[in-house]
């Protein structure tokens, strides 16, 4: 069992170097509106939206959120579950929040 504190028996730091900061990709103006509408749509639904429901409220007349959702899965933001056409087949990734916490987004 490992003590907590300072003494003897204490693994040393020195020589380590500090894990890299990671760099998040940026987000067009629109793509952070889909994401925050995404977290938000979560928050009070306790599920995701569909691509449908996205395209709506992004004002969008096509039926499609490929022009929303694609972009951000390619950056890292959201992740596509499921088999198939699912519905409801996205999720917030931890780089999604973490983007989501640096737009001032608290969770």
């Amino acid at each position: 069992m490992r003590r907590s504190g300072g003494g003897k028996g204490r693994a040393s730091d020195k020589g380590r170097a500090p894990a890299p900061l990671k760099v998040l990709p940026a987000l067009t103006e629109k793509q952070g509106e889909c994401l925050l509408y995404i977290f938000n749509y979560y928050a009070r639904h306790r599920h995701f939206p569909t691509h449908r429901e996205i395209t709506s409220a992004m004002g969008s007349t096509s039926t499609t959120a490929a022009m929303y959702v694609d972009p951000l899965v390619e950056k890292g933001y959201l992740v596509r579950t499921g088999v198939g056409r699912q519905a409801r087949n996205i999720r917030i990734t931890a780089d999604g929040l973490e983007r989501l916490r640096l737009m001032g987004v608290t969770m």
